[in-house]
């Protein structure tokens, strides 16, 4: 059955982002009616929006020449491919940068992935009018970011760990479960991720190209919460009664900077549920206070949801029919 006459195709609608951009949508004063549902797996299940259950489409069954947008909520080569059809068939898409790589006339929008989102909310207040030289560290991805398949392959590979089995990897090229995997899909000749180059492309794009920016990504063991421990450079010396006076008024960001043992926020414990970046392990350089370092979590499908919504809300808001 071809689906038609609806306009709004949420691709990955069945992954972790696609349902919390279903929720974003459904929470709206005025939520979309026009939502096509498509899966990138077997269109068996259905999807929650507001009080309705919508059935997930085959990409194959959709005729897209009646869809206004095409949300990317999922991630993978077949997500890739997908895109990239789309938008050669002249369909707007509306994707989490990294996806793919951008050309000149495509009809494509892209907003911040989580790990970018959750660095610029914090390091622009932090900053206050000090300038950046540089910022470095590491990024710890959720399966969640992965779509259904990664939830799915953690689940099964730590059930059969503890049952004392042999673990075989599916949607990760190795053991995830109490692993870390420092390659977030394929490395390009300059060592680089797609994720990596596209986060560094967009912390630029921000700050300007003369930001020196370096950052390893890695698969960890967790559902949804995501983290980065972020270490910077800034132009002029910062203090911390300032930055943290400025930090406890920025809206989308709390601060858990206490020194306490078991204090600090961690992706199994804060910043689920919600689109809020959690902020703790704060520390300036003592002699100049040019370097700063901050340990950031937040739940990953729900700030790329976020920021696909607001995207949306642009599209609609200029005329997308």
């Amino acid at each position: 059955m071809t689906v038609g006459s609806r306009r709004i195709a949420i691709v990955g609608a069945d992954d972790p982002v696609g349902e919390a951009l279903l929720q974003e949508l459904s929470e709206l004063p005025q939520a979309p009616g026009s939502i096509v549902p498509v899966t990138l797996d077997e269109p068996e299940g259905c999807v929650r929006y507001g009080d309705e259950d919508l059935p997930c489409h085959s990409h194959a069954d959709v005729d897209w020449s009646a869809v206004s947008v095409a949300i990317i909520a999922a991630r993978g080569p077949a997500a890739a491919r997908l895109a990239h059809d789309l938008l050669g068939s002249g369909c707007r898409v509306l994707a989490v940068s990294g996806l793919i790589t951008p050309q000149a006339d495509m009809p494509l929008t892209e907003v911040r992935a989580a790990p970018a989102e959750a660095i610029i909310r914090v390091v622009r207040p932090l900053l206050g009018g000090a300038g950046l030289r540089s910022l470095n560290g590491f990024i710890g991805l959720p399966v969640g970011a992965r779509g259904r398949a990664g939830v799915e392959d953690l689940v099964r590979q730590s059930r059969a760990l503890f049952a004392m089995e042999s673990v075989e990897p599916e949607a990760f090229p190795v053991q995830i479960a109490f692993n870390l995997l420092p390659q977030v899909g394929e490395i390009d000749e300059d060592g680089d991720s797609a994720l990596e180059s596209g986060l560094c492309r967009s912390l630029r794009g921000y700050w300007g190209e003369g930001l020196m920016t370096q950052f390893t990504a890695a698969w960890m063991p967790t559902f949804h919460g995501g983290v980065v421990a972020l270490h910077g450079r800034s132009e002029r010396s910062l203090d911390m009664q300032g930055v943290q006076a400025r930090l406890a008024q920025v809206p989308g960001v709390l601060v858990m900077n206490e020194p306490e043992l078991g204090a600090a926020p961690t992706p199994a414990t804060d910043g689920v549920d919600s689109t809020d970046v959690v902020l703790g392990r704060l520390r300036l350089d003592d002699a100049d206070g040019l370097y700063f370092s901050v340990w950031l979590t937040y739940d990953h499908p729900r700030l790329e949801a976020l920021q696909l919504r607001l995207a949306l809300e642009k599209l609609i808001e200029s005329g997308l029919n």
